[in-house]
């Protein structure tokens, strides 16, 4: 993916809600090198605790929305077992067991996460994130989010296919992106990274299944998709996060992802459409969490990846709670 980003600010926090990271500027920090197990060529992931995974479709068909806070945490932790890391080497994916600190150049697992700097508290104003959406991932990426924060899609690619016997059930990964230097350059070398990642560990979508890009549409046919398909963004405020078998909970009319076809249950997050930048933004209106997943009320027969860019942009009362080392 290709960007062209100005930003007067550097990245010096990044707050979402969970463990350490120390600041993404140059490779490793020592505390990085201690609490990183040595990195191993990846092999495709087996440990998912399969019944915890169904129970909870079950629980999130029931409810329709995602737990907050540490019930969120537990809930992936119970899932996909400790949080990891996965990094690409010479054209090679390796992934390292996450034990304390965050390494600047990697892809962690959906685990909530605190990025700090350890030596400036100043927390500054905008800050950008590449993320790797698994489709057959229910809980996405979980960010913590507060009132007046500008949230921005910055660009984003990636299909998924559905009705597949053999969905690859691993969490989905999230990457802090500095903005500092050439930015455009670093989202464009992380995306391709995530490219790589994410087909090695999530699958590729098949043409011969019913395929959906990241806005939703159906490559073959141009089918503007309803009811799965496609990435939600959801901000606090949304009493749900999920599709679901009946049609008032699709997406309305001819699928268009418009606020007006938005669900009713879905107020304040949104469905993003290429190429509209002003819809691509919106402007946080209560603290809370942000949720990016794939739009499905099934996840486990599906198949493939979304990558995203995305920026947020903190509001005053966002910086004050960073620098109180917020955490959730």
């Amino acid at each position: 993916m290709k960007y062209q980003i100005t930003v007067a600010f550097c990245l010096v926090v990044f707050v979402a809600t969970g463990s350490v990271l120390t600041s993404p500027v140059s490779g490793h920090s020592p505390a990085d090198q201690r609490n990183l197990a040595t990195p191993k060529p990846f092999v495709k992931p087996t440990g998912v605790n399969r019944e915890a995974y169904k129970a909870f479709q079950k629980r999130i068909l029931r409810d329709g929305k995602l737990p907050a806070g540490l019930a969120f945490r537990n809930t992936v932790r119970s899932l996909y077992g400790p949080p990891k890391v996965y990094s690409v080497h010479n054209g090679v994916v390796t992934e390292q067991v996450l034990q304390g600190g965050i390494p600047s150049d990697g892809f962690v697992t959906s685990e909530p996460i605190l990025f700090r700097e350890d030596k400036d508290d100043t927390v500054q104003g905008e800050f950008l994130w590449t993320l790797v959406i698994n489709a057959a991932d229910p809980t996405g990426i979980r960010l913590k989010v507060y009132k007046n924060d500008q949230i921005e899609f910055v660009e984003g690619s990636g299909k998924a296919s559905f009705d597949e016997p053999d969905g690859h059930w691993v969490p989905s990964l999230v990457r802090a992106i500095p903005v500092v230097g050439d930015i455009a350059r670093r989202l464009e070398d992380a995306g391709k990274e995530a490219e790589i990642i994410g087909q090695e560990l999530f699958g590729t979508s098949s043409r011969f299944k019913k395929e959906r890009d990241i806005f939703g549409i159906e490559p073959k046919s141009g089918l503007k998709a309803r009811q799965e398909g496609g990435i939600l963004i959801s901000l606090p405020g949304d009493v749900k996060h999920i599709s679901g078998e009946d049609k008032n909970e699709w997406i309305k009319e001819n699928g268009v992802r418009t606020n007006e076809n938005r669900p009713d249950a879905i107020q304040y997050g949104f469905f993003p459409i290429e190429g509209d930048k002003e819809h691509n933004k919106r402007i946080v209106q209560s603290d809370g969490d942000l949720h990016i997943l794939a739009w499905d009320h099934k996840h486990e027969d599906n198949k493939g990846f979304y990558t995203v860019a995305l920026r947020i942009k903190r509001a005053e009362k966002g910086k004050e709670q960073a620098n109180k080392r917020y955490l959730q």
